[in-house]
């Protein structure tokens, strides 16, 4: 069942979606590599304004400002169903299932202190995770 959903554009929205069963989705420089250069196309292809992201090993974090309504779905659509099948193909486990847990997640994000909190959230991350002890080591 497709799931509608409500008109962000020009909202500032917090994008993210993990692999499933949080499973690692990056595990090499190439597969960093391969999601920003999809990331980068995608912002492309569909004029799409990304504020910030940050990919951890089993998920991902954007900061997406779209213009029009659906402006977010369609880019995501192609941003997941790329990477997935090249993904799936680099790692020969075509017709595994799917990689991401579920839909993309899109919260709203209110302007000020929301988004402040939210961007701090996202450089935290990795040092969260003890991947790096300052966010500024970490490269993606």
């Amino acid at each position: 069942m497709t799931r509608k959903r409500p008109d962000f554009s020009g909202h500032v929205l917090h994008v993210y979606s993990r692999r499933v069963d949080k499973n690692t989705i990056f595990y090499t420089e190439e597969d960093y590599n391969l999601f920003v250069s999809l990331l980068k196309t995608a912002a492309n292809k569909f004029n799409m304004r990304i504020l910030e992201w940050v990919l951890m090993p089993n998920h991902w974090h954007l900061l997406l400002w779209p213009k029009s309504k659906d402006q977010t779905s369609q880019f995501m659509h192609w941003l997941t169903g790329v990477h997935a099948k090249k993904w799936r193909g680099s790692t020969d486990t075509i017709g595994n299932g799917s990689l991401y847990q579920s839909p993309y997640n899109a919260v709203p994000i209110l302007p000020g202190i929301h988004l402040n909190n939210l961007r701090n959230y996202l450089a935290m991350n990795p040092v969260k995770a003890n991947i790096v002890d300052c966010p500024l080591d970490w490269k993606w």
